[in-house]
């Protein structure tokens, strides 16, 4: 086996045979280590932010719940009676939709007839997802409801 010493600066070693050595110490072995050690958590680091930055898919999750929201609020709405004639029932309309949407559901409710597209409740919507029911007004003429939702962000 090898023992050591040290002895000014040098390590001494002795060998099985009884013969010593002189060798110098290695200061910079620990340092080295540190260097090491800081490389690879750098090396880490960016990897990790690089792989944070891939944009994620598209998901068509949230148009889906939209369409399903806007049809529940419809056969809600139609169930009430408030679609026979809605400009009568703006406010009951609007308590509804406020009561079941969610704070960042932005809704807008139109009736289309045969004279042309007239709004009961506007708010302007980007990219919104459209639900109608077909109605007979009380002038017996049809009409189409419309009910459109989208996000606020």
């Amino acid at each position: 086996m090898r023992k050591g010493f040290s002895f000014n600066r040098f390590l001494v070693l002795k060998t099985f045979d009884n013969q010593f050595i002189q060798r110098r110490p290695r200061p910079l072995k620990g340092f080295m280590h540190i260097v090491e050690i800081i490389v690879i958590v750098l090396v880490a680091t960016i990897l990790l932010l690089q792989l944070s930055h891939i944009p994620a898919s598209e998901s068509q999750w949230d148009r889906t719940k939209l369409q399903f929201h806007a049809e529940d609020m419809l056969f809600i709405l139609n169930e009430k009676g408030y679609l026979d004639s809605p400009e009568l029932y703006i406010e009951e309309i609007k308590v509804v939709l406020d009561n079941y949407l969610s704070k960042n559901t932005i809704y807008k409710l139109e009736m289309i007839d045969d004279m042309g597209i007239s709004p009961i409740i506007l708010n302007s919507i980007k990219n919104p997802v459209k639900a109608s029911i077909f109605k007979i007004q009380p002038t017996n003429d049809p009409a189409e409801i419309v009910l459109s939702l989208g996000y606020r962000f």
